[in-house]
């Protein structure tokens, strides 16, 4: 490494003592080659604009990739209001739509995976509405299996 310094007069530095006449800019060379200071700032000036297009991207990507809600479509009652229960990942479910009784019971082979939300699609006689993820409760075990789905039917 070689060291250059501004130097006072009489002062030595890096071996060398220096002279008023002598002034020189504090870089540090090392494996051989650097660009002079300006450069530098040129060169990080001209990587911004890179630099915000790159984290754009990934913050993009990483909105991409979040999974949307788990839709389950319901068959209620025509006067059905009140709690539904809907018992998750039973092989003799039979196919979608969820037929639920008066009591609000059903069942679908759909299982909600660990940290994925689900939304509600009722049909109830002729009217189709949604129940949003924030609605709708999903009991599970302490290793995260789905034991319920459960919301709240309003009177319609």
């Amino acid at each position: 490494m070689r060291c250059m310094m501004r130097g006072n007069y009489g002062q030595t530095v890096c071996g060398k003592t220096y002279s008023p006449s002598e002034v020189e800019t504090v870089i540090q060379i090392t494996f051989g080659t650097t660009m002079p200071p300006s450069r530098e700032n040129e060169l990080l000036l001209m990587l911004v604009p890179l630099y915000v297009v790159m984290l754009s991207t990934l913050l993009l990507f990483s909105c991409g990739a979040a999974k949307s809600a788990q839709e389950i479509t319901l068959k209620v009652p025509d006067h059905f209001a009140g709690v539904v229960k809907i018992s998750p990942c039973d092989r003799n479910a039979g196919p979608p739509p969820i037929a639920v009784d008066t009591q609000g019971m059903g069942s679908t082979s759909e299982c909600p995976q660990g940290g994925r939300q689900v939304s509600l699609i009722v049909v109830r006689a002729d009217q189709t509405y949604r129940i949003s993820p924030e609605h709708v409760k999903i009991r599970r075990t302490g290793d995260g299996l789905p034991v319920s789905i459960e919301a709240s039917l309003p009177v319609r």
